[in-house]
Order: structure tokens, then C-alpha cells, then sequence
């Protein structure tokens, strides 16, 4: 296909932008068999080029998704169909990589072919498990701790805090702790006696 404002073959254009991408692209035909695979694809997954059109959809994703692009609206010819995931593969290297991914299936020509485009998740990985670890001992501390989010609303509180300031977490999340403290040593009966008197 020729676009005339492009001056180019769109398919060609389309080819070229692909690799360059920063995000891994696969494309997968119906017989489950990599003809397209990125430089991205290939430090996600750790295969060479030449070692990538040697694979098939089994050996690039978990079973739990295999299944699920021969099931459901993608056997049916459904289109334009996209879901998103995070999974954990294992590379030829042994090394495990967290991805997350966007499935597409979409069909040119009548033939249905799998896209996938997938980035990089470990280093949100790490950091989920870097707050979670600081949740877990903000908890077991004995000095009251409030969490703000960027706009200084209260997104999570620890144990000593409810225990010192009679608030339960679910009072207070999503305020904006001026609002809850006159000064921000009160406790909440105090603030009541203040309010009503």
C-alpha cells in the first residue's frame, strides 16, 4: 500500500518504525510462528534475530495466554481485540525478565496474526516491592506515620497512627491532613471538643 503523502510504501514505513521502536514488537501469523521480531523483542527475550522466526507463540509466552488467544472473542474473528498483561518469562540464559505486554489480534487479508508489543516491568516490579517493604515496617514502627501523595491527600496511615489518633485509616484516606488536624498534635477527640465548643 502506497501512501501518496508519505511518498512510500506504508507497509515498508510502517517495517522500518517498528525496529527502531524502543518497546519490543512480535508479530505472530495464524500458525503460531514469529515473522516479525524487533531488536527490543530480542533483549526482552534474549533470542538472536535468526534464532526468533525459529520460535513459535508457545515458546515466547506463558500457557495461561496461549490459550487465551485461541479462545474466547480471538477465535471467534473478533477484531481489534487488545488485553494487557505482566508476566514473567525465562530467557534462554536462564535469567527471568518481568514484562508487561499489549496483545492485539488483528487480521489483513483474511489471515488473523498476533501483535505484541511488550517493555521492560522489573524496575516497576522493584519498586512495588521496595513500598511494600516500607508499608510492612511503617507498620511495625511505634511512631505514627502518614503516607501524602502529590497532592498532599492522605493515601495510607500505620497501625500507631490509628492507635494514637483514634482515626480509623478508611476516616481519613483521601484527605488532606490540614483538614483533620487543627494542629497537627491533636488527637481526635480533641479536635471534636474544639469543633463543638
Amino acid at each position: 500500500m502506497k501512501d501518496e503523502r508519505l511518498g512510500a510504501d506504508l507497509g515498508s514505513l510502517l517495517r522500518s518504525a517498528l525496529e527502531q521502536s524502543c518497546l519490543a514488537a512480535i508479530l505472530i501469523d495464524e500458525n503460531d510462528q514469529v515473522i516479525f521480531f524487533n531488536g527490543a523483542a530480542e533483549r526482552l527475550w534474549g533470542y538472536k534475530h535468526d534464532e526468533a522466526f525459529k520460535l513459535n507463540l508457545q515458546q515466547l509466552l506463558p500457557e495461561f495466554l496461549c490459550l487465551h488467544i485461541h479462545t474466547d472473542c480471538w477465535e471467534d474473528g473478533l477484531t481489534d481485540t487488545e488485553t494487557r498483561h505482566d508476566i514473567l518469562i525465562n530467557q534462554p540464559n536462564g535469567k527471568q525478565q518481568c514484562l508487561s505486554i499489549s496483545l492485539s489480534c488483528i487480521v489483513i487479508l483474511g489471515r488473523v496474526y498476533h501483535m505484541v508489543f511488550a517493555y521492560d516491568a522489573s524496575k516497576e516490579e522493584d519498586i512495588c516491592q521496595q513500598n511494600s517493604a516500607l508499608l510492612a515496617a511503617a507498620n511495625h514502627t511505634d511512631l505514627p506515620i502518614l503516607v501524602l501523595d502529590q497532592d498532599r491527600n492522605i493515601v495510607q496511615v500505620n497501625r500507631a497512627f490509628t492507635e494514637n489518633y483514634g482515626y480509623e485509616a478508611d476516616e481519613i484516606i483521601g484527605q488532606d491532613p490540614t483538614t483533620i488536624f487543627i494542629s497537627p498534635l491533636m488527637m481526635k477527640d480533641e479536635v471534636n471538643g474544639r469543633i463543638q465548643a
